[in-house]
């Protein structure tokens, strides 16, 4: 399971910041909208942090329909079966 929250953590902070961008908003404005400092905020987009259950579903809540949030999810299914064939061609000694 700590593969998938890696390969999370390296997806979803670009995502955050291309929502915030479309949206116009200032990472403080962003913060607010997620209800979290933006110190803490800044730190997701940055991938130090990792995104909880509660700041992942304030992030969908602003995608503008549901055909975002599939893609947003697709996209994520995607790069773990990228990472999983990639581990299946150079298995580990």
């Amino acid at each position: 399971m700590r593969k998938y929250d890696d390969l999370l953590l390296a997806y979803l902070p670009d995502h955050a910041r291309k929502v915030r961008k479309l949206e116009n908003l200032t990472q403080e404005k962003m913060a607010e909208r997620m209800h979290m400092a933006r110190r803490s905020y800044s730190a997701l987009e940055r991938g130090e942090n990792g995104f909880s259950a509660t700041s992942l579903l304030m992030l969908l809540s602003m995608l503008p329909d549901d055909e975002s949030v599939r893609a947003l999810i697709k996209g994520f299914i995607e790069q773990v079966q990228a990472a999983e064939n990639a581990e299946d061609t150079n298995p580990h000694p």
